[in-house]
């Protein structure tokens, strides 16, 4: 029944074979000089970071490595610059990346976008000459617990391993909230922990409290489709079909493929639901 983990390497993929190298940082480096994506700190531009949000790549996490990524550097208030951008043609490798004007392939695990944003602030104190960026600690915190969490979940779906890996969810969700400033990539990857909470409550039974999550995830993110699956999830699992297929119409408008999935687990449910009635 679980849905997958945000920006893990839980979210399915069907990589696919690419000899593009050469041509996908051909496309970086156009998707670096067409438009306005540099930043002035202190007399010095940055680079910017390019984070690839064609289908594909959405589909293997990418709007949770752009979320990381902008939280961990602080991007606005340093003046790191990470933008996102069309395909840069190297679809079942994602997320693709495009750091100095290189595309950095299958930025999914926290490990690696954690040594990505460590590169690009050692880049910017070289830059600068000295004044550079300081990484967000309790971002960085959260990611690892979450990672954590992730890890633990993957390893055992027992009981005794859900608790745990709920409880570093938990974590993450407290570290946002006490050491980062309200904005739309910290309220991102909150959505993720929260949508995550919601999964990992349905495999211990809790629909109610998985509902919660689901529904502050929503209130953060409107547009992110795992919470849907999960209010969806949670709903069939309370008995409130109709309010289930609600969900699964939103559902279906910003990610099908999900929709599709999120379907059957739902009619699974309501079976379930119904032969535990005759009882």
């Amino acid at each position: 029944m679980a849905l997958g983990f945000v920006g893990s390497a839980l979210v399915s993929t069907r990589p696919r074979a690419h000899a593009h190298g050469r041509a996908a940082d051909r496309c970086a480096l156009r998707c670096c000089a067409r438009g306005e994506d540099t930043s002035q700190r202190d007399g010095f531009v940055h680079a910017p970071i390019l984070v690839c949000t064609g289908k594909t790549c959405v589909r293997d996490g990418s709007k949770f490595t752009a979320a990381a990524l902008d939280g961990l550097l602080d991007a606005g208030a340093n003046g790191a610059v990470v933008r996102e951008c069309g395909c840069l043609g190297e679809c079942g490798n994602g997320p693709n990346v495009v750091f100095y004007e290189r595309v950095q392939r299958r930025m999914r695990p926290v490990s690696s976008i954690l040594q990505l944003a460590e590169r690009y602030a050692a880049g910017s104190e070289r830059q600068t000459g000295g004044v550079g960026i300081n990484l967000n600690s309790a971002v960085a915190k959260a990611l690892e617990e979450a990672d954590r969490a992730r890890k633990i979940a993957s390893k055992s779906d027992s009981a005794y391993a859900t608790k745990q890996a709920l409880g570093c969810f938990e974590n993450a969700i407290q570290l946002l909230r006490n050491g980062s400033s309200p904005c739309p990539s910290r309220a991102y990857l909150e959505a993720a922990f929260l949508s995550n909470c919601a999964v990992l409550r349905l495999q211990q039974g809790e629909a109610a409290s998985a509902l919660e999550n689901a529904n502050e995830a929503i209130g953060l993110v409107p547009d992110h489709p795992r919470s849907w699956a999960s209010r969806a999830l949670s709903h069939a699992h309370l008995g409130a079909a109709d309010e289930a297929d609600k969900c699964l119409t939103v559902l279906k408008k910003l990610d099908k493929d999900i929709e599709l999935d999120t379907r059957e687990k739902v009619r699974e449910a309501t079976k379930a639901r119904r032969k535990f009635r005759l009882f």
